[in-house]
């Protein structure tokens, strides 16, 4: 049987370089906003790591690009990142140049973030990613835990006086909403509370224990919420240790 020759991929990078930020030029056909709730985890992520990837330039050199628009770089990917460079005085941006038709950017900025989208996820290999996870900022924990949310491998928080510790022991989470159960909820927004989260990324083996176990502990020591427990718990085992 004949080799079956493939066709190689073009190529459309034709440069990189580093992009004034005051002359990145949006796209105007940019259909992503960018709300509060993605801009603070990323400015926490810029802050605490720095920038990773670049933003995406197309030179626009074809033939098939009228006037005005033809050779005037544009930008494709990347407009979070700029907006929030020009926020913070950032003066370039790390950028990857493209040569892309009007067609072909269209295509681009239609499917390239929903095709990222598309990717399923491996549940035990999140779990662990998260734990190793170690942020100080508060917009990127409140992700974090909008994430572990989405994916299940956390209950969601207690959101009103009906999902509080009985004196019983059981956690009346509404109905529907253990960590096994699909429940829509989605990413939670960041907001601003003088609470300090503690993240425990517990999965579906484990949570069930944990809420039995912190139940006895609430019914002994007469707490009403888990966060009590918890908290009592630590409390006690410091004075032992002391």
């Amino acid at each position: 049987m004949p080799k079956t020759t493939l066709q190689p991929w073009e190529n459309k990078i034709v440069g990189y370089g580093s992009a004034p930020v005051s002359q990145i030029k949006a796209n105007v056909h940019n259909w992503r906003k960018h709300p509060q709730q993605q801009m603070g985890p990323l400015s926490g992520v810029l802050h605490e790591v720095g920038i990773v990837q670049n933003i995406v330039i197309n030179r626009r050199t074809s033939s098939q690009w009228g006037e005005p628009e033809r050779n005037k770089e544009t930008l494709v990917d990347g407009h979070a990142r700029v907006a929030l460079a020009l926020q913070k005085g950032q003066e370039s941006l790390p950028a990857t140049y493209v040569d892309l038709t009007p067609g072909e950017e269209a295509e681009i900025l239609a499917l390239l973030d929903p095709l990222a989208a598309l990717a399923e996820s491996d549940k035990s290999i999140l779990n662990a990613l998260l734990q190793d996870v170690q942020s100080g900022d508060a917009a990127i924990q409140q992700m974090l835990e909008g994430l572990a949310v989405q994916q299940r491998l956390i209950p969601p928080p207690a959101m009103s006086a009906g999902n509080r510790l009985q004196q019983s022991g059981e956690q009346s989470f509404h109905e529907g909403d253990d960590a096994g159960n699909d429940t829509g909820h989605s990413m939670l927004p960041p907001a601003m509370s003088n609470i300090h989260m503690v993240q425990l990324f517990l999965t579906e083996e484990t949570y069930p224990d944990f809420k039995e176990a912190v139940g006895r502990l609430g019914e002994s020591y007469g707490c009403e919420t888990m966060t009590e427990t918890v908290t009592e718990c630590v409390r006690r085992a410091c004075e032992e240790l002391a």
